[in-house]
């Protein structure tokens, strides 16, 4: 099983400071955060906790019962670009491309019907983990499967650093993604966060089409319990790490791409 690196070995990256480029391959960014375990309880007072929470942050009137046997919800747009779960012990928002800017103009606001579940109708007094979870999609063409295996060495080295290549090692792939071509994860950390980068290429929709992912995501190490005030700083702090992830990850050229006119 692959360790995570020393500190000696870059991580947590260097941070540069956040700037807006005018085209961008981010497809989706996702938050989650997650209560203790098996503290969930509905009193007497929940039903109307969840109708009130739900109706004023969603204008949707839920079934609280519902809620309550199947352990779930799920509420998005009607574009499917911005989605949220809630579970008993956890929630998790999902925001396309679309609706993205930044993370602290576009994700951060989208936080509170979050904080609202969590804090006020579960009426938990803090979240012991959070994570943030970041999707580029890169498309290439090629005639076949075979053609983009035999050349995933010169893709991957087109768009990604020789560090990362270096650290990301073959995994399995899912049964359950016969899509995917190949797949790679590295791991890093230090004492305070714990970050996962995987590269991967799977087949896209379009004939002849074909998608190079970068998919990082990164959680706090051992946070404990993180109160109300604290969970968007905190969520900033993971959002840095990603985004240093990701210019120690890609190549020049991509950032030359993403600094570039905006494609019509």
């Amino acid at each position: 099983m692959q360790q995570l690196v020393e500190k000696n070995m870059e991580y947590p990256f260097e941070h540069k400071g956040h700037k807006v480029y005018p085209n961008t391959f981010l497809e989706n960014t996702s938050v989650s955060m997650f209560a203790p375990d098996g503290k969930c309880s509905y009193d007497e007072t929940f039903d109307q906790r969840f109708a009130t929470a739900i109706e004023r942050d969603f204008q949707i009137q839920p079934d609280s019962q519902k809620f309550k046997e199947s352990g779930i919800l799920c509420v998005e747009d009607d574009e499917h670009i911005v989605s949220y779960l809630f579970y008993p012990n956890q929630a998790r928002l999902r925001v396309g491309r679309k609706k993205y800017i930044s993370f602290n103009e576009s994700v951060v606001p989208m936080l509170v019907p979050m904080k609202n579940f969590i804090f006020n109708v579960m009426e938990y007094k803090a979240v012991e983990k959070m994570l943030v979870r970041k999707l580029n999609v890169f498309p290439i063409k090629g005639d076949s499967d075979d053609e983009i295996i035999e050349n995933l060495e010169t893709a991957y080295n087109f768009m990604f650093k020789d560090d990362l290549i270096k650290q990301a090692k073959d995994v399995a792939i899912p049964e359950t993604a016969p899509w995917i071509l190949s797949l790679r994860r590295a791991k890093l950390g230090d004492d305070e966060s714990e970050m996962t980068v995987r590269i991967a290429v799977s087949k896209a929709k379009t004939e002849k089409m074909y998608n190079v992912i970068l998919d990082t995501s990164v959680k706090q190490r051992d946070a404990g319990e993180i109160e109300e005030g604290a969970v968007d700083r905190k969520l900033r702090d993971l959002n840095d790490k990603l985004y240093d992830a990701f210019l120690w990850s890609v190549n020049d050229d991509i950032v030359a791409l993403m600094e570039g006119e905006v494609k019509k």
